[in-house]
């Protein structure tokens, strides 16, 4: 029966899969190249939100995969830290708070 329902959510996930690849939104437009107008452009949240509305299943695994044992309060702590100036391991030795914030976290919760 576990085997079952096993491929039932992974025939689901791999159905939302592909109607995200054909998500037109998700698709870069011209050059590939990384430039500051596309890194502007872009919005998490809008992401966030077309993936919860169009694969709600793999959607729950990744929240699940993302807050599951303890990793929010690991979430979480990292975000403080950052918020309070602690040194990280990015090449200017700082994380950045913006990467990370507490609604997108507490997002993932609800």
């Amino acid at each position: 029966m576990k085997q079952y329902f096993l491929c039932e959510v992974l025939e689901e996930i791999n159905s939302e899969i592909k109607t995200l690849v054909k998500e037109s939104t998700l698709h870069v437009e011209g050059s590939v190249a990384l430039s500051w107008s596309k890194t502007t452009v872009f919005s998490f949240m809008q992401t966030q939100e077309l993936i919860q509305k169009k694969a709600p299943a793999l959607w729950s695994v990744l929240t699940m995969a993302a807050i599951g044992n303890g990793n929010i309060g690991r979430l979480l702590g990292i975000w403080k830290e950052a918020k309070e100036g602690a040194g990280g391991c990015g090449s200017n030795n700082m994380r950045d708070p913006w990467l990370v914030s507490e609604a997108s976290l507490m997002h993932l919760v609800y």
